[in-house]
Order: structure tokens, then C-alpha cells, then sequence
């Protein structure tokens, strides 16, 4: 069994805080020493809100900024003087700090924030590919016939498989009747 999990939204309002909270409840319940992990948080607070929230709830044994790598901007801007590498390197050793004091890692992708839908979700699937976690992909159902859902889901697949990446499940959300 895996001893982490990335989560990735192919979209905004893919309903990514309901299911981290929710995962996060069912391991603290049945795993010894859950850590949280977001390799990259917007910048616009002092505490990112989901770091802020799963501390709260979960009394995590660490601070607030040992549980992420970089800020939106400071990957925009590393990315753009051609230090991508740089990116995964330095998100790989943070992950690890976590990841020596857990028996398992949960890791919350970015969020949607300005950058290109398919480069963003790219972007999550190599960094997950780069910590060794598999991912779960997150879709927003909302507004959707099954058809469009099973037509989102297929660009996830091939993302995967392109950076050999390991898919855990897809998850949908916001689905109506």
C-alpha cells in the first residue's frame, strides 16, 4: 500500500477541500502520524487556509511553514528563468521532512489561480510523479452530462501515463442529479 496520495484538480471548483478533509479524517482514524503537504500555496495570506484548517482540525505536530514548498509566484517566476528542476528538487527535500515524520502523506496540489488549466494539472502530476505518489485526480461535476465527465477524465489518463505517474481513482464532484 502507497503511504501517499496526491491530489490534483483538473479544474477549479473540483470540490478538492471537502475531499482533503474527508480523507484526512478517515486516515487520522486509521493510520499513526498523518502529515499534510501542499508543495505550492497562493501567496495573497500569511497562512495558507488549508494548512491553517487541517492544523486546526488535526493538531498536527508541525508549523505552518514546513508544510509547504514554494508560493504561486516564486514557482511562476522559477519557472520562468528555467529552474523547473530547481522547483522539484527543493519540493522533493520538503516533502521528505514530512514524510520521515508520517506514516502516511497527504498532498494537496495547487490551486487554480491564473495559470492555464492543462499546465497546472501537468505541472501537479510531475511533482507528484517526483515525490512517488500517486495520484487522484479531481473533476467538477457540476453542470456535466456523464459524457462530458468520462470526456474530462480522459485528459488525466494521458497526462499520467506521459509522466508515468501512478493514478490512484479519479473523483467527482458537484455532481447533480
Amino acid at each position: 500500500m502507497a503511504n501517499s496520495l496526491y491530489l490534483a484538480s483538473l479544474e477549479p471548483d473540483s470540490g478538492k477541500s471537502l475531499v482533503t478533509l474527508g480523507l484526512m479524517d478517515m486516515l487520522s482514524r486509521r493510520t499513526d502520524g498523518v502529515g499534510y503537504f501542499r508543495p505550492v500555496v497562493p501567496a495573497n495570506a500569511r497562512i495558507d487556509t488549508r494548512i491553517a484548517l487541517v492544523l486546526g482540525r488535526y493538531g498536527l505536530d508541525f508549523a505552518p511553514d514546513d508544510m509547504y514548498a514554494y508560493t504561486a509566484p516564486q514557482v511562476e517566476h522559477m519557472i520562468a528563468e528555467g529552474h523547473i528542476d530547481e522547483v522539484f528538487t527543493n519540493t522533493l527535500h520538503a516533502y521528505k521532512e514530512i514524510e520521515r515524520r508520517c506514516g502516511f502523506v497527504l498532498c494537496d496540489g495547487t490551486d487554480f489561480t491564473g495559470v492555464a488549466t492543462t499546465f497546472e494539472f501537468d505541472f501537479n502530476v510531475a511533482v507528484a510523479n517526483h515525490l512517488g505518489c500517486p495520484v487522484l485526480p479531481l473533476i467538477n461535476g457540476h453542470n456535466r452530462t456523464a459524457d462530458d465527465i468520462v470526456a474530462a477524465v480522459q485528459p488525466a489518463s494521458e497526462s499520467l501515463r506521459a509522466e508515468g505517474a501512478v493514478g490512484a481513482a479519479a473523483s467527482v464532484n458537484r455532481v447533480s442529479e
